[in-house]
């Protein structure tokens, strides 16, 4: 499955954006806040996450799980309840320009062999 979410608003429900098993997916532009759950969630996807925000969330910013070669560029994570990205068996996820402030736990978490990452020019700010 190829597409892309762009230049959207998504609020106030339980979980913004949700890709399983999908790649080729350009989300760009998209304003994602105040939702019960995570802001995006992947399972099992690549996708390409440029100049979104996401910001005051009860889950994380964006939770990716099994998702190798996720692009993730020039996106603002912040005022989440969780971390602003949190990657948990991923590999090779590249984040580049993001900034990162004011999430009640850490900036970007890597867990469970997360591996293969390239991860430069991030700005993580702590209030």
């Amino acid at each position: 499955m190829t597409g892309s979410i762009s230049s959207s608003t998504v609020h106030d429900g339980a979980i913004a954006v949700y890709l399983n098993s999908v790649s080729g997916v350009n989300l760009k532009n998209n304003l994602l806040y105040h939702n019960t759950g995570n802001a995006l969630q992947l399972n099992g996807s690549a996708a390409t996450l440029s100049s979104n925000h996401s910001y005051s969330n009860t889950g994380e910013g964006l939770f990716a799980t099994n998702s190798p070669n996720v692009a993730i560029a020039s996106n603002a994570f912040y005022s989440n309840a969780n971390p602003g990205i949190y990657l948990t068996s991923t590999n090779a996820d590249t984040l580049t320009g993001n900034m990162i402030f004011v999430n009640l736990s850490t900036g970007v978490t890597l867990l469970n062999g997360s591996s293969g990452h390239t991860i430069s020019a991030n700005r993580h700010l702590s209030e």
